[in-house]
């Protein structure tokens, strides 16, 4: 009875929604698989991107902030962690040889980007529309967590004690809701047509 209840439910969802629904979920599915197998040990896009959003904060940091001598060097960052001694590849962000950050594979935008390209992709329009907000969002994307990084660095430096509550909370609010102006900016301009399906 439930079953037939949950059915139901699905059936009223409209036949557009549950095949973007279904195809997205199968890109996610078969992005993790192809990361977690292939990506995410060569690093192969992880270590071109760390290091750039570091190198880029860097030179954003030296040439707006009004300080200078801030720099940039790939790395190993061992940290300790549920009790086991962790040993990561980082790009760490130093100023007058003082840490002032380290930008981790998982702080370099590239999940982000693969949402937001995944989310595109799914839909019913033109493979040129398709491609040119695809790069579009992934400079913004880019810009946005360089920009993040540099202020964050910033905020270490001379505002330690803010640190904390901008890193975990104001700029991932600020992140999360400019990938959702620019899916919202892409599906303003997009009228999904059952018959495009």
């Amino acid at each position: 009875m439930r079953q037939k209840k949950i059915l139901n439910s699905y059936l009223l969802i409209p036949k557009s929604v549950r095949f973007f629904l279904g195809k997205a979920g199968i890109l996610i599915i078969s992005w993790k698989i192809i990361f977690l197998l292939f990506l995410m040990n060569n690093r192969i896009l992880d270590a071109p991107l760390t290091s750039h959003v570091g190198s880029s904060a860097v030179y954003i940091l030296n040439k707006f902030s009004g300080l200078q001598n801030f720099q940039s060097f790939n790395i190993s960052d061992t940290t300790f962690m549920e009790g086991q001694i962790q040993i990561a590849p980082v790009t760490k962000i130093i100023h007058y040889n003082k840490k002032v950050l380290h930008i981790a594979d998982g702080c370099n935008g590239l999940e982000l980007m693969v949402i937001y390209a995944g989310f595109i992709f799914c839909f019913p329009v033109s493979g040129l529309r398709k491609t040119f907000s695809i790069l579009f969002g992934l400079i913004i994307i880019d810009a946005i967590n360089i920009l993040r990084c540099s202020v964050l660095g910033f905020i270490k430096e001379y505002y330690h004690p803010y640190f904390n509550f901008s890193h975990h909370f104001i700029f991932k609010a600020i992140v999360y809701s400019v990938i959702v102006a620019l899916w919202v900016r892409f599906t303003r301009k997009t009228e999904i047509n059952a018959a495009t399906l």
